[in-house]
């Protein structure tokens, strides 16, 4: 009797101990198939993230490459702009020349002069345009030279002293003695 006894208690015990073991087992397979479901989720989301930012990029690229396109359009566009411009400001830099030649009442070779210089300044607005375009490109050079700083200081007063008249002003240069008279440098630029 105690040997039935013994084996129904020790068949409890294991009724219970599977019992237990299958619940906990179905416990490990609810949490296993909870978060195989969460990393699915999360894989699916970081691929949409994934093609997403493949897009963003390839957006971006394009978006550089149509940038480039249209810096280079536009340094084509003011190369070309300036030298159509440039071929008749010579025509006038050539003719305003001639007449600061000519023997001119003292206004009138003012005036031509000033017309002169005026030509000469939009000269190199035009060419500041090209550099621009050579800066862009890359291939701008500088043509060091010597200059005379105070010349070039009283051609630009000059230029400016018929603006500052209109306005009621008066532009006079002084420059200091201490100031170099010649340099080296790029006159145009």
């Amino acid at each position: 009797w105690s040997v039935i006894v013994s084996g129904f208690f020790l068949s409890a015990l294991m009724g219970i101990y599977l019992l237990g073991s299958l619940a906990k087992s179905a416990f490990i397979e609810a949490e296993v198939e909870s978060r195989t479901r969460d990393l699915l989720q999360a894989n699916d989301s970081l691929n949409l993230e994934i093609k997403e930012r493949k897009r963003t990029e390839a957006a971006l690229q394009a978006a550089k490459e149509e940038a480039e396109k249209a810096t280079r359009a536009k340094s084509e566009f003011l190369a070309h702009m300036s030298h159509e411009i440039r071929t008749p400001m010579n025509g006038i830099l050539g003719m305003t020349r001639l007449l600061c030649e000519e023997d001119l009442p003292p206004k009138s070779s003012e005036n031509a002069q000033l017309a002169y210089t005026s030509a000469q300044a939009l000269l190199s607005v035009i060419n500041d345009i090209l550099d621009f375009s050579k800066i862009e490109a890359g291939h701008l050079e500088l043509d060091l030279a010597p200059i005379d700083l105070h010349q070039i200081c009283m051609g630009v007063t000059q230029l400016m002293r018929a603006q500052a008249s209109n306005q009621g002003l008066r532009l006079d240069l002084h420059l200091d003695p201490q100031i170099p008279k010649n340099l080296i440098g790029d006159a145009n630029r």
